[in-house]
């Protein structure tokens, strides 16, 4: 604290530092950095992988993320995980035998809209939860 007469300060008390950070104190903060700037990069990966997803249904089939999925390779929707999870799995035919595609209402901007386009097209149903109808 201090004390000002006629604009001047005429007492001061005497102010100290805290006790100095200890080396493990410094290096816990740097690991602690590295660690916040690792993880930044993970998210950093991770929105750049999912603002980059492009989801088209149009009548050859679906295409995510630049694989195309044929109609007449779409054998199921599985929906079990949608209110939980918020995905349905997409039960398909490929090349190495029958594969899955996860489509996630996070990660698909109309995700209701192409749900409900492959629902219509292939007769699926969605037990548990209903999509909005595609236009």
């Amino acid at each position: 604290s201090f004390e000002i007469v006629d604009d001047r300060v005429v007492r001061a008390d005497r102010f100290e530092v805290g006790a100095r950070h200890s080396e493990s104190d410094i290096r816990n903060q740097r690991i602690l950095a590295l660690v916040l700037a690792l993880l930044s990069v993970v998210i950093f990966v991770h929105f750049i992988r999912v603002r980059g997803t492009t989801v088209v249904v149009d009548e050859d089939g679906l295409t995510i993320g630049g694989r195309m999925i044929g109609w007449d390779a779409m054998e199921s929707l599985d929906s079990s995980q949608l209110k939980e999870k918020g995905w349905v799995t997409l039960r398909c035919r490929g090349p190495e035998g029958e594969e899955a595609v996860r489509l996630d209402s996070y990660a698909i901007e109309r995700f209701d809209d192409v749900v409900a386009a492959i629902c219509q097209k292939k007769g699926f149903e969605l037990k548990g939860a209903e999509p909005k109808k595609a236009d």
